[in-house]
């Protein structure tokens, strides 16, 4: 395994990356190798001090690397999604499990970790029809509720399904969602992460995670969405990176949402059916 990629890893959560951000993303698209010492003797002539600050945060936390079996992919690199590069937050490197799967046409699908019976009616109705009818990819975040619905909908189609996870691909949080990504993987999909392999969730990990499914979906289905959730982030940064976004009304008393209501008055798309995407896919 190539040194490159803790490197990258690391330099990525020090503070002074930021002020050079542009900088090394130039860099890592111009050195096609993976040639550690050429990059960070590239990096050292912008900030010498960012070099040896991210050697020494290396020394001090535990390596992220344990498993052959992980794949990983740095920004620049030829099978790297394009659509990553579109965030002004690409991540530098990220780890995957199963096949990359993300050339192929994509559909993000987020929602409450809590629906209600008749929001889980409504996606075994329509969400299979709509993965199977335009062959798309699932991409979504793992978590319990309408996120797992939406990967077990793929599965249950023999279809391939992208699960971006808030932890390291070595611990996958949550916990229940282990079994679910086992099927993933047999079915030919694919578990990514832009963290440490064997890093905790924390709470901050989630809304980085969101603005990957939002990158990676050509257009966002949003399913349930509170005025202050996850699934309301990721609408948000959908939209910054001019995505279409469809929702999924509810009544205005409903507080599960009052998001979704939010989005559709900012000129989201409505969708009561699968139909409602086919201009769009």
């Amino acid at each position: 395994m190539s040194p490159l990629y803790p490197f990258l890893f690391f330099l990525a959560k020090h503070e002074l990356f930021f002020r050079y951000q542009d900088r090394i993303l130039d860099i890592l698209d111009q050195i096609k190798t993976n040639n550690s010492e050429l990059i960070e003797k590239e990096i050292e002539k912008l900030n010498p001090h960012l070099v040896l600050a991210t050697l020494a945060l290396m020394q001090t936390e535990p390596a992220p690397f344990d498993d052959q079996q992980v794949c990983r992919l740095r920004y620049g690199e030829a099978s790297y999604p394009e659509e990553f590069k579109l965030l002004t937050d690409p991540p530098l490197v990220f780890s995957y499990l199963g096949q990359p799967i993300w050339v192929q046409e994509k559909i993000a699908i987020v929602g409450s970790r809590h629906p209600s019976q008749k929001t889980l009616w409504w996606l075994r109705k329509e969400l299979g029809t709509l993965l199977s009818k335009y062959n798309l990819v699932s991409v979504s975040g793992g978590a319990i509720g309408v996120d797992q619905l939406a990967h077990q909908a793929s599965v249950d189609l023999k279809m391939p399904t992208i699960a971006i996870l808030p932890s390291g691909i070595r611990n996958i949080y949550p916990k229940n969602f282990s079994s679910l990504s086992d099927e993933i993987l047999k079915n030919g999909g694919c578990v990514l992460s832009e963290f440490q392999d064997q890093l905790s969730v924390r709470k901050h990990h989630f809304s980085h995670r969101n603005r990957l499914i939002a990158a990676l979906g050509k257009v966002s289905i949003i399913v349930e969405a509170r005025e202050k959730s996850g699934t309301s982030i990721t609408a948000h940064r959908a939209l910054e990176l001019g995505k279409d976004l469809f929702v999924v009304p509810g009544h205005p008393l409903d507080e599960s949402f009052h998001g979704s209501l939010q989005l559709l008055k900012m000129g989201a798309h409505i969708m009561t059916e699968s139909a409602d995407l086919s201009y769009w896919l």
